[in-house]
C-alpha cells in the first residue's frame, strides 16, 4: 500500500467536503474550481483550490495530486476530478438510512446506473461526472443551479426503476438526497448521492485509499477488542481463519459501525494466508506501518 495513500484520501475527502459545504449553484461551483471555464483543471487551478485546506501548497504538489487521483492524461476534466474527490468522500461519509426507509442507500446505485445508461445515449463517451451533471442540468427546470425537491421528484419518477415507488417513498428518497438539509440538492450532493464504483486505474488508487482508511480504524480503534476476541476464540494460538477474524471484527463493529459490510469484506479479501488457509493475527497487527497522515498534512513540503 502506498506510503501516502491515507494522505491522499484525507486531502481529497476534505476538499470535496469543503466544496460541498459551500453549497454554491452549479455555475458558481464550477467557476470556483475552473476559473477560466475551459472545462479542465490545470495544476495551477488545482493548487488554488487545494490552498483552501493546505495553505502554501506548491504547483508541483498540486500536479502530483491530480496525477495520482485520476487515470486520465493531463489536463484533467473538471468532472473527472470532482468525481474522483467524491468517491473518496463517499467512502467514509455515508448518511444513515432513515429508520422507516432502510432500502434507500441500497437503491441509490440502481438509480445511478439507470441515469448513466440513459445519459450515455445523449452524451456518448461522457465520464460518470459529465453524465450525472447533464442529467442534473436537464432536471433543473428553473435553471437556478440547484434541484428543488419537486424537480428531483419529477425527474426520478420518470425512471423505470422508480416507476413502482409510491409518492411517499419518492418523498423520503428525495429528502435523503438532501445531505446538507437545506431543502434543495446542489450538484455535489447529487454526485455524492448517485455515486457509482470506480473503474480502471482510478479504481486501483481508490481501493488503496479505502484500505488505508479501513486499516486506520482497525489498528487505532478496534485492535484491542479484536485481539481480545480472537484470544477467546483461538486460545493459546495466534493463528486464525479469515472467517474467525471476520466474525470477531463484525462483532466489534456492531456497536459503533465505523466500517460498512463492503469495507469489512474488502479487508478480508486482502488478507495474506498460509498454506493451511490461516494467518497469524499477531504478526498481522505487528506488520502495520503507522503513518500519521494528519502530521503529513501539517508538515507537507512548502518549498517551491
Amino acid at each position: 500500500m502506498g506510503r501516502h495513500a491515507g494522505f491522499r484520501q484525507r486531502i481529497a475527502s476534505a476538499l470535496f467536503e469543503t466544496l460541498l459545504l459551500d453549497d454554491k449553484p452549479l455555475r458558481e461551483m464550477l467557476a470556483s474550481v475552473d476559473p477560466n471555464g475551459d472545462g479542465q483543471i490545470s495544476a495551477v487551478e488545482m493548487q488554488k483550490v487545494l490552498s483552501r485546506i493546505i495553505p502554501r501548497i506548491t504547483k508541483q504538489q498540486a500536479w502530483t495530486m491530480l496525477r495520482t487521483m485520476t487515470s486520465t492524461s493531463m489536463p484533467v476534466s473538471v468532472y473527472t476530478i470532482l468525481n474522483s474527490l467524491q468517491l473518496r468522500f463517499s467512502a467514509t461519509h455515508c448518511k444513515p438510512a432513515p429508520p422507516d426507509a432502510a432500502w434507500i442507500p441500497g437503491f441509490l446505485p440502481v438509480i445511478a446506473h439507470e441515469i448513466l445508461d440513459l445519459e450515455e445515449r445523449v452524451v456518448p463517451g461522457g465520464s460518470v461526472g459529465e453524465l450525472l451533471a447533464d442529467y442534473f442540468t436537464m432536471s433543473d427546470t428553473n435553471s437556478d443551479g440547484y434541484l428543488e425537491f419537486d424537480e428531483l421528484t419529477e425527474a426520478l419518477s420518470r425512471l423505470p426503476c422508480c416507476a413502482s415507488l409510491q409518492q411517499e417513498e419518492l418523498t423520503k428518497l428525495v429528502e435523503y438526497c438532501d445531505y446538507l438539509g437545506t431543502g434543495r440538492i446542489n450538484m455535489l450532493e447529487f454526485l455524492h448521492d448517485f455515486n457509482v464504483e470506480a473503474r480502471g486505474e482510478t479504481a486501483v488508487h481508490f481501493q488503496e485509499d479505502l484500505l488505508e482508511g479501513i486499516n486506520r480504524v482497525l489498528y487505532f480503534i478496534y485492535r484491542g477488542v479484536v485481539v481480545q476476541g480472537l484470544e477467546l476464540m483461538c486460545g493459546a494460538t495466534t493463528r486464525c481463519t479469515p472467517d474467525e477474524f471476520k466474525m470477531v471484527l463484525c462483532a466489534t463493529n456492531a456497536s459503533i459501525k465505523l466500517l460498512t459490510p463492503y469495507q469489512i469484506n474488502l479487508l478480508i479479501d486482502t488478507l495474506s494466508l498460509d498454506e493451511d488457509e490461516r494467518f497469524d493475527y499477531g504478526d498481522y497487527f505487528g506488520s502495520f506501518e503507522i503513518v500519521d497522515t494528519a502530521r503529513d498534512v501539517c508538515e507537507i513540503d512548502t518549498t517551491d
